[in-house]
Parts: C-alpha cells; sequence; structure tokens
C-alpha cells in the first residue's frame, strides 16, 4: 500500500463521518433521469466518494474516476462497487492542464472530496465556467476552511497553525494553492456562473481514542512547523506526542462541503 493510499484509508471514516447528510438529501431530491446518470468524480483517489455517496442517489449511475495517480485508480477498481452503480470506469489524468470541459461533457454530476484547496484561484474559474456551459451539478465534499482545534490548548497552537495555512497555499501542480480560502472561493466561483449555492460544515472529530489518526495529522503539522522554522515546534510535537499516548488528546479539524445547483431556465 503506497503511502497515499494509506493516509486515504485512514482518513475515510472521518470523511465519512463528516459529510454533510444536508447537502446530500438535497442532491438526492433532484429529478434525476430514469435512464440513469453519469458520475465524474474529480481526484477521485480509491473511490471513497463513490461508495459513500452512490447508495445515497435514487438512479442508476455509471462512475467515471479520474485521478493522476495509478496505484490508487487500482486500489479503486479493485473495490466492488456500490449498489446502485451499473458501472465504473477509472482514467489517469492530469487534472491541472486538462480540457475539463471535455472530461465532463457528458456528466450529469461531477463531484470532488478533498481537492479544491490543492487548485488555484484560475482553475477552480475553469471548472466553473466549463460546469455552467452544460448546467452540470458540482459537489465538493471536505475543503479545508482553516479552523483547527488542539485539545488541550497549547500556547504554540497558534504559530503552528498559521505555518500549516500558509503550507497549503504552496503550487500542487494547479497554480498558488487556494488552501483554507477554497471553500469561499469555490462558493463565488459558482454563484458567478449563475448557481444556487450551499454550503455546511463538515469537521474531522478525532477523539482520544483515535491515535493512529491524531498521530498522523501531529505529524503533517510538525513537519510543516519543522520545514518554515517555527521556534519550539519540536517541544511542542513532545508535548503533543505524550498527551496523545497518554489518551488526552483530540482535534477538530474544519472542513466546508459545498452543493451547486444550475438555477432553472426561465420559461
Amino acid at each position: 500500500m503506497s503511502f497515499a493510499e494509506d493516509w486515504l484509508s485512514l482518513r475515510e471514516r472521518f470523511d465519512r463521518a463528516a459529510r454533510s447528510p444536508l447537502l446530500i438529501d438535497r442532491l438526492a431530491q433532484r429529478q434525476w433521469s430514469p435512464d440513469g446518470i453519469t458520475v465524474v468524480d474529480l481526484g477521485a483517489g480509491t473511490g471513497q466518494l463513490m461508495h459513500h455517496l452512490a447508495p445515497r442517489l435514487p438512479a442508476r449511475q455509471t462512475w467515471r474516476l479520474l485521478d493522476g495517480d495509478r496505484s490508487l485508480l487500482a486500489a479503486a477498481a479493485a473495490r466492488t462497487p456500490p449498489r446502485p452503480v451499473a458501472h465504473v470506469e477509472t482514467l489517469q489524468a492530469d487534472l491541472a492542464p486538462a480540457d475539463l470541459g471535455e472530461l465532463c461533457a457528458d456528466a450529469d454530476l461531477v463531484v470532488t472530496t478533498a481537492f479544491l484547496d490543492l487548485v488555484s484561484a484560475a482553475w477552480l474559474d475553469r471548472l466553473a465556467r466549463a460546469l455552467a456551459r452544460r448546467r452540470i451539478p458540482f459537489y465538493a465534499a471536505l475543503s479545508v476552511d482553516g479552523r483547527q482545534r488542539w485539545s488541550p490548548p497549547d500556547p504554540l497552537d497558534e504559530a503552528i497553525e498559521a505555518a500549516f495555512a500558509a503550507d497549503q497555499r504552496r503550487d500542487k501542480g494547479f497554480g498558488p494553492a487556494l488552501g483554507v480560502a477554497a471553500p469561499d472561493a469555490a462558493a463565488a466561483a459558482f454563484r458567478g456562473q449563475g448557481y444556487e449555492v450551499l454550503d455546511a460544515r463538515s469537521d474531522w472529530h478525532v477523539d482520544t481514542a483515535e491515535q493512529a489518526m491524531l498521530q498522523s495529522c501531529l505529524a503533517f503539522q510538525a513537519e510543516v512547523a519543522r520545514h518554515v522554522g517555527v521556534a519550539g515546534c519540536r517541544d511542542w510535537l513532545a508535548r503533543r506526542t505524550d498527551q496523545i499516548e497518554g489518551g488526552r488528546a483530540s482535534l477538530v479539524v474544519g472542513h466546508r462541503d459545498l452543493l451547486a445547483l444550475p438555477r432553472p431556465t426561465p420559461s
């Protein structure tokens, strides 16, 4: 199992618990074609969103999973698709320069998870324009929004969080990443194309018993803090590690889900 696949496997349970049921219910209430729908998943990874979302949609479905990582797509293809998925396609694609209109041309719905914070404002604008030309609904789960709270609090938390938020703005191959600005940027981009936009919080709640997840989150943050030279980060890491191992630490990581629906055309 690759590092990326291992991380996706670890976070899957927390993603499932965090996704807003209100937005998914609204999506399920749309009038879908009785002949079935095609769902395109951008940055699909191992297909976790398909396994969560597909059983909650009433229509027969074909899913097209797009990702740049061949090993993740292989893992997705190896999983038994949930009902009512009739067919699953996997396509390795570099989504940064891709013609988004072409990739999504036959889609009835485009979805993604934990992806918008990696892309640039220009890329997101291209996506919104491409989907608006075909009036395709868009659902994006679990974009980070900058809210984070360790318990118990530590005097160095604020500096660590600031360093981590700054690191999330690095270019991830799509241009300067939106990072924690992604939820607001996505809402603005789709509203600008005439969509009705709904959003809801979808926070991770990682309690004291979830030591593997806590350690992984801690390791990511500590590595960034070391890289940018946050003073005292080694001591912070030691304190947090001791708290996690002693069952005294928990973490909330803020995310937001977004649902963008094309408005009805005037009669």
